[in-house]
């Protein structure tokens, strides 16, 4: 595999590459992402250390969010793995509690007393830091799902495959309590040792990788088809507005400018939580723009000591 790997190392150092920050306007809707990290080196190039994309229909931009912006590990394997290896690292005791997936109601209610909200907002703070200054992507386009997938798992298994792909001595990835990080090299647990590129996928790749594709323009106003209307006005939705998530007992205020996202859709005013006021667990906020959301937060940052994420 290492011919292959070498060629598929070729290809994706040779594509344009994104650091943070980056603009997610020049990011294609629908693809795969290649991930590289400082310090890392294969076949005399910058060393893919990560592959991933998407399930959902343009999703790649709100994904490498996730990854490098959104402060909740639930909502990225890859923060969680970088947020393992360094509690791991310092032998810290709140591994078990940060393996934990907090995403269920269910969940909040057993584990929720084992959380040190405070001290997981510093992880995650650490994480974001680790992620910005020593990460780096390409990205190629993939409209169809399917050959998303399988894409995917070839280039993850031929570089888990490759007997000339290895980190260096110094390899963060070697502080993961997980087995399969540490011995592939690779921030991934799944898809590797499995079915590698042939030269029929490398010349696909190659044809992806190297033709055109428009991206989208910048934010534009949206406008629903008539019939949905209704149903984002019942759900408290209206254009142009950026919502934020004003959260007091994790003491985070998260920005969401995606009216589709699924936390805005399902969002709704209970005894603890209001929309447009807060109550006693905070509340739902809307804003005609992106700075004024921001503004907002930066207020309750100074004043209450609260962080602030963007999560779409």
């Amino acid at each position: 595999m290492s011919i292959e790997c070498s060629k598929l190392h070729k290809i994706f150092n040779s594509l344009p590459r994104f650091t943070f920050p980056f603009d997610y306007n020049n990011i294609s809707l629908n693809g795969i992402y290649i991930l590289f990290e400082k310090g890392e080196y294969a076949h005399g190039a910058d060393r893919i250390v990560r592959v991933g994309t998407h399930t959902g229909k343009n999703l790649l931009r709100s994904r490498l969010r996730q990854h490098f912006l959104v402060e909740n590990k639930d909502s990225s394997i890859f923060r969680k793995n970088i947020g393992r290896a360094i509690l791991k690292k310092t032998e810290s005791d709140y591994l078990d509690t940060w393996n934990l997936v907090m995403t269920t109601r269910e969940a909040k209610e057993m584990y929720g007393y084992r959380i040190d909200w405070t001290y997981q907002n510093k992880i995650e703070k650490e994480i974001s830091s680790i992620i910005q200054q020593n990460f780096s992507f390409c990205v190629f386009a993939i409209k169809d799902k399917d050959a998303r997938m399988d894409i995917e798992s070839r280039i993850i298994s031929t570089i888990s495959l490759c007997s000339e792909c290895f980190p260096s001595k110094d390899w963060f990835g070697f502080q993961s309590p997980i087995e399969k990080i540490r011995n592939s090299g690779l921030w991934l647990v799944n898809e590797l040792y499995k079915r590698p590129v042939n030269e029929d996928d490398l010349q696909y790749i190659r044809s992806l990788c190297f033709k055109k594709e428009e991206v989208s323009p910048k934010r534009r106003t949206i406008k629903p088809l008539k019939g949905k209307v209704k149903n984002q006005e019942d759900k408290g939705i209206q254009p142009n507005k950026i919502w934020v998530n004003i959260n007091r007992p994790t003491k985070k205020c998260t920005i969401h400018t995606d009216l589709n996202c699924p936390f805005v859709l399902g969002k709704r005013e209970t005894h603890r939580k209001g929309i447009e006021s807060l109550k006693i667990d905070g509340g739902w906020k809307s804003f005609p723009s992106f700075s004024a959301a921001n503004k907002y937060c930066s207020k309750w940052e100074e004043n209450k000591g609260y962080t602030t994420t963007v999560c779409c």
